[in-house]
């Protein structure tokens, strides 16, 4: 029996503004431009996503990762885009395994607390998907040790309705390694000091292909 336990935690800043040791996004293949958390780092990245897709270092496919050093861009060190493969075929079933093949990847680059925008669920729909999303994370604890965390960023209009749905799905699978929390601190108003900085204003990273 896995003797880890991971912490899920919403907050309502951008995921270029969670505190993390990696911030965890994904793409679809065959979708450009990038959306959501990977459209956001793409930004603070200067481009750098964008520039690995149009050099097809990376295509979406599912089972592609690519790893970036943020050279201080993002408050987390290390960023990961992983593929989702096509959006017409995403669905519950893929989203769990997608969900935990990506925050395994975080957990073998020793990753303890991990930042992650929903990886191809919009932030309204996060409750339809949030019996994937505790599938997803209970397969990557299994066989694991340790204390990890998980930011999940959300827009605060969608937290009531994400909480709730999380809730119960953790409650589905008790006995569980899962504990979840709401960030108390965390303030609309401070999502995002940085807002408006021009893109170019940011250093731009080095990459590499993840493990």
């Amino acid at each position: 029996m896995t003797s880890a336990s991971l912490s899920l935690v919403i907050q309502g800043r951008p995921l270029e503004r969670v505190t993390c040791d990696l911030a965890l996004a994904g793409a679809f293949s065959a979708e450009r431009p990038l959306r959501g958390g990977a459209a956001r780092l793409d930004w603070r990245l200067c481009g750098l996503f964008s520039d690995q897709i149009r050099d097809e270092c990376f295509l979406g496919e599912r089972g592609e990762a690519l790893l970036v050093s943020t050279s201080g861009a993002l408050l987390a060190p290390r960023a990961l885009l992983v593929g989702l493969g096509p959006r017409d075929q995403y669905g519950p079933v893929m989203a769990q395994g997608v969900i935990g093949e990506g925050m395994i990847r975080c957990f073998d680059l020793g990753a303890m607390r991990v930042g992650m925008a929903p990886l191809g669920i919009a932030s309204n729909r996060l409750a339809e998907y949030a019996a994937s999303v505790i599938g997803g994370l209970r397969e990557a604890l299994r066989d694991r040790s340790g204390d990890f965390e998980l930011v999940l960023s959300i827009p605060h209009r969608e937290h009531q309705a994400a909480a709730g749905a999380l809730e119960t799905a953790i409650r589905a699978i008790e006995p569980t390694p899962i504990r979840f929390e709401l960030a108390a601190s965390d303030r609309p108003d401070s999502e995002n000091p940085r807002r408006g900085a021009p893109a170019d204003a940011l250093p731009k990273p080095s990459s590499q292909q993840a493990p």
